[in-house]
């Protein structure tokens, strides 16, 4: 008889739970270590452990929410530490690490593995605006090798090479599906923004976004000082007011369109309603010019889609029931236009005019290749160029920055990009699914403000605005192709039936 063997019922048990203790017991070390930093490290290391986790959980649909992430960090653009930080007045003072960058590694190492290790997807297919991109990438790493301040330069193409990443790969990954989804995200910029803004305006405390939530920092709560402008003007979390200006601006036609639009349930359009009045309310009190006349032009353009082209007549009047209630929920608005657009210093507008005459002189030295990217102020030292105006500001003029900065090219090509995304969305203005025609058109409005607001602001290229205008142009160029999945029979299974013969057939 075999002698009985030794069982072992504790090894097992122990081998599974004991690494699940430690990791446990370390992890608890680690919330007790970062209890005892500010508030706002601990929010922020909080939504990235909630943000890991939601990742894990999603695994089996990472690109999904990888996709869905980038659009929900949006408002939260510019959070994001500054690494090499120099002090300088330009969009990279550094190298910005945040939610954006960590998301874009992810997102393009799992494509990568999809394409090269799984054999899962083929090699992605560009398009015209992927070389109108390429040439302007080109352009700039050209133009930083005469650029006075070259590490400035290597910082503003890191920067413009983030967004570029985040419009590639929203363009190359879009479906019809992911739309019901990015519509809500997109309209959480407003719910995020506009109380904050609404905040700011009756308590005084600017600049939540600017310092991110350091109530120590001697920033918090000032702001610089504009002849004849209103000196509490709300922030939200971008860096400025004017930056929220062109934000909200730009993103302002997408609930106003679907407000618009009859398809929708009554209910919702009610929800709209209040989203849309909220963020009217949030533009408002940013108190810029630039963004009023943006949002009130691109507002004229959609309107005149709907009524015009939809031929929907209604939308007149549902458009200007929502005036009236803007102005009985906050009936200064009208003292404040009055007083910014009639009573505004005029040597506001001439110094914009003296700054646009010493960028032409950039151009001028520096025609093809600019004379660097984020060099625009170190340009001024140099003696050929004659300085007119302030020498402490870049020009008020996004055509004339970045021509300045990286060439005429450049520029050009820029702008290209934005006018092909305006040409898709403008092609989809007539399609029978409301939930395209009517982003299509939002999108389509929102870069006319966009171009509008540029004219005389130099905060085209700061985090929030650029966000959104780089992810518009990655849904613009996806909407042919969503044009054809929607109209495209379905796939699924199907059962093929065998038409049954007559007796009397032959």
């Amino acid at each position: 008889m075999e002698p009985s063997k030794k069982i072992d019922f504790l090894s097992p048990w122990l081998r599974l739970h004991v690494p699940v203790w430690l990791s446990g017991i370390l992890f608890a070390l680690l919330c007790w270590q970062i209890m005892r930093l500010e508030p706002r490290y601990i929010l922020a290391i909080s939504a990235g452990i909630i943000v890991i986790s939601l990742g894990m959980m999603s695994i089996f649909w990472l690109q999904d929410f990888l996709l869905y992430a980038l659009f929900f960090n949006i408002p939260f653009a510019s959070f994001g530490k500054w690494l090499l930080v120099q002090p300088v007045v330009t969009v990279a003072k550094g190298i910005n690490f945040g939610l954006a960058e960590v998301l874009l590694f992810f997102a393009y190492f799992s494509w990568f593995c999809q394409i090269f290790i799984a054999r899962s997807e083929d090699l992605p297919r560009l398009r015209l605006a992927d070389f109108f991109v390429g040439i302007i990438f080109i352009a700039q790493c050209l133009s930083s090798l005469g650029a006075p301040d070259r590490q400035l330069a290597f910082f503003d193409i890191v920067y413009n090479l983030k967004f570029f990443m985040m419009y590639f790969f929203i363009a190359q990954k879009l479906r019809r599906r992911h739309l019901k989804f990015i519509v809500p995200l997109l309209l959480l910029g407003i719910l995020v923004e506009s109380p904050l803004a609404l905040y700011e305006r009756i308590s005084g405390h600017v600049g939540i976004g600017r310092t991110k939530g350091d109530i120590t920092s001697i920033e918090f709560g000032r702001q610089y000082e504009v002849p004849g402008l209103e000196q509490i003007r709300s922030e939200g979390t971008t860096k400025d007011s004017h930056t929220l200006g062109e934000y909200l601006a730009m993103l302002l036609p997408l609930p106003l369109i679907f407000l618009l639009a009859r398809e929708v349930r009554p209910r919702l359009r009610l929800v709209l309603g209040l989203i849309f009045l909220l963020g009217l309310g949030g533009l408002i009190v940013t108190f810029s010019r630039a963004g009023w006349f943006s949002f009130a032009l691109a507002g004229v353009v959609l309107l005149w889609i709907v009524v015009f082209i939809w031929r929907q007549g209604q939308a007149a009047f549902i458009f200007l029931g929502l005036i009236l209630a803007a102005s009985f929920a906050y009936p200064k608005v009208y003292e404040y236009a009055i007083v910014r657009i009639l009573e505004a210093p005029h040597e506001i507008l001439s110094s914009r005019y003296d700054m646009n005459l010493t960028a032409l002189g950039i151009i001028q030295q520096h025609f093809f290749l600019g004379c660097g990217p984020g060099n625009y102020l170190e340009a001024l030292s140099d003696p050929a160029i004659e300085v007119i105006g302030p020498d402490w500001l870049p020009v008020h003029n996004a055509f004339l920055y970045i021509a300045s900065e990286s060439g005429i090219v450049a520029a050009l090509f820029f702008f290209a990009v934005i006018i092909n995304a305006m040409v898709h969305c403008w092609r989809a203005r007539k399609h029978s699914d409301l939930l395209v025609r009517g982003l299509a058109v939002a999108m389509f409005s929102g870069f006319t403000a966009y171009l509008l607001d540029g004219l005389t602001n130099p905060t085209f290229r700061e985090a929030e605005p650029y966000s959104l205008l780089w992810l518009f142009i990655g849904i613009s160029l996806t909407l042919p192709g969503l044009t054809q999945e929607k109209s495209a029979p379905d796939t699924g299974p199907t059962i093929a039936v065998q038409p049954q013969c007559n007796q009397s057939d032959p």
